[in-house]
């Protein structure tokens, strides 16, 4: 990913495996409590630099939607470039959701003009808040190539310095 090192690339790696290794067992067919997933997918311009979109897409078909996600699952999606858009919420029940949800995430472009990562962030915060509490394992996650070009800002939201100073923690630097 352009515009990020990968020591960066290799920390985010490093704090997702723990979180699908124990939400997401080698065999989706395994996990059979539902959990309360949070989707947000960058839409940029940026995106559209080959390769990112692509592999983005194709892992989300192929791997969460096609074999992690299973009935009784609850799922939100958004998009975002400069402001998110909700695009979808259902509790998957069989096959005709999701293929609804692979329709819906099929319409998306990366089309956007900036990207704005601090308010995605906030955005899946008021999502889990509206969620509420349920007893269900929560999983949130912001799939993009972390390029910060929101409009008017100058640097990098508080909510992204949080995330790499997180990534460095996690690698002990």
């Amino acid at each position: 990913m352009p515009g990020v090192c990968n020591d960066e690339k290799n920390g985010l790696a490093l704090l997702l495996i723990p979180l699908f290794s124990i939400i997401f067992p080698v065999f989706a067919g395994e996990r059979t409590i539902p959990v309360d997933m949070f989707l947000m997918i960058d839409k940029s311009l940026s995106m559209e630099e080959p390769g990112k979109f692509e592999t983005m897409h194709t892992w989300v078909q192929e791997q969460l939607l096609g074999q992690m996600l299973i009935e009784g699952d609850w799922i939100t999606l958004y998009s975002f470039y400069g402001k998110p858009d909700h695009l979808l919420t259902l509790t998957i029940a069989g096959e005709a959701d999701r293929a609804k949800i692979i329709q819906v995430f099929n319409s998306i472009e990366p089309d956007g003009r900036f990207t704005d990562i601090g308010l995605a962030l906030d955005t899946l915060k008021d999502a889990l808040k509206q969620r509420g509490e349920n007893d269900r394992y929560k999983i949130m996650l912001l799939l993009t190539d972390l390029r910060q070009e929101a409009p008017g800002h100058r640097g990098m939201p508080v909510s992204l310095i949080h995330l790499k100073a997180l990534i460095s923690h996690r690698r002990g630097l």
